[in-house]
């Protein structure tokens, strides 16, 4: 796939926080298309970085796409917890106001 550019843009941050959009998840904006996880994921990322404050940003915890992938494909609670345990592990979610997760069910996205 050729890259049609990675966010954050000038290679700022974490490659780990980086989000790489093809032109293949690009195309999932026009018309009829149908978005994908990569599209979800960099305008959460960009909303975050871009139009929230440091304030607004420190009250909120958002999750990649694959969260709820990685926790519903789980059938206990206790393997639930094993797969996305290291999720959370450098943040503190019980001092967060908000925790966004984006959820595609039956091609629809919510958050």
């Amino acid at each position: 796939e050729v890259a049609a550019f990675v966010y954050p843009f000038g290679g700022k941050g974490k490659a780990s926080d980086s989000v790489t959009v093809t032109v293949k998840d690009a195309r999932t904006l026009r018309g009829t298309e149908l978005l994908n996880d990569t599209v979800i994921d960099f305008y959460i990322k960009y909303t975050a970085c871009e139009i929230l404050s440091e304030e607004q940003r420190e009250g909120c915890h958002f999750f990649s796409t694959f969260f709820w992938k990685k926790l519903s494909l789980e059938s206990t609670p206790e393997a639930r917890h094993a797969a996305v345990a290291k999720w959370t592990r450098n943040v503190d979610i019980f001092k967060k106001r908000f925790l966004f997760v984006p959820i595609c069910n039956d091609l629809h996205w919510t958050l």
